[in-house]
């Protein structure tokens, strides 16, 4: 039996079938939340606290702790690699996914390897250019990436929770030529269009568009980006499913 190129991020991200969706989503949603508000509400009170934290937060954070400095710089030390196996997993599932559909690819543990050095070098050669002014650097990555995530999003949640109400063929997503076809025009035209619409509104640090200007360097890009997107993609996608169904059942491409 031919395995399929995909089974390998299958295994990856797969869940047994009688787990609830509602427990996922709440046990993700209160983990991530927690974790959050608390790492933010420690630095702000360690901020206030600390005039020069901001200059140094690890050590800052260590030197609090008198003579047991070096086992916070150990914990720290360790933080700093667990977050980063994940965010390099992360890294390395974006770009197989990216590339995975425009061929029959398969990666096995030298393709994997292969793709972890590149993003490493790849993260190597930023950090460098950005030594001095990395934090500013970062944070306009952040914004670049923003402008495409949540019109991505809004097409995202449209299709899942008001066109197709969760009725998806499983099995035909991971599959280039299943019923869904290679590509999605009216998404990928509903997208391109949406970030086209940001643009006037963005407010950046080497660029701001001419509304964001007017209004005194406000950025509203997102404001704009959810509903162009998500009524650019509803209104013919809902044309289209009134005569294929919910689970599309023609168009291939």
């Amino acid at each position: 039996m031919t395995r399929h190129p995909l089974s390998c991020l299958q295994r990856d991200i797969a869940l047994p079938s009688n787990v609830s969706s509602k427990k996922v989503f709440w046990y993700t949603f209160a983990g991530i939340a927690v974790a959050l508000f608390a790492m933010m509400l420690l630095g702000a009170l360690l901020a206030v606290q600390i005039p020069t934290f901001s200059d140094n937060s690890g050590g800052s954070l260590a030197m609090l702790f008198g003579s047991f400095s070096p086992i916070l710089y150990v914990l720290i030390v360790y933080a700093l690699l667990c977050i980063n196996v994940f965010n390099f997993h992360g890294a390395f599932m974006a770009v197989v996914t990216t590339i995975q559909p425009f061929g029959n690819m398969r990666f096995g543990s030298t393709q994997r390897a292969v793709v972890m050095i590149a993003i490493a070098i790849a993260n190597a050669v930023l950090s460098y250019f950005g030594d001095g002014d990395f934090s500013t650097m970062f944070l306009n990555f952040i914004f670049l990436m923003s402008y495409a995530l949540i019109p991505w999003t809004a097409i995202n949640l449209v299709d899942y929770y008001v066109l197709r109400r969760g009725q998806y063929s499983v099995a035909d997503i991971f599959d280039p030529d299943g019923i869904y076809g290679r590509f999605n025009p009216i998404a990928i035209g509903a997208f391109v269009f949406a970030v086209l619409a940001e643009i006037p509104f963005i407010s950046m640090y080497y660029y701001t568009g001419p509304v964001a200007a007017y209004l005194g360097n406000i950025d509203l890009a997102w404001i704009v980006g959810v509903p162009v997107g998500a009524c650019l993609y509803y209104f013919p996608m809902r044309a289209r499913l009134s005569r294929t169904g919910p689970v599309q059942t023609a168009t291939r491409w």
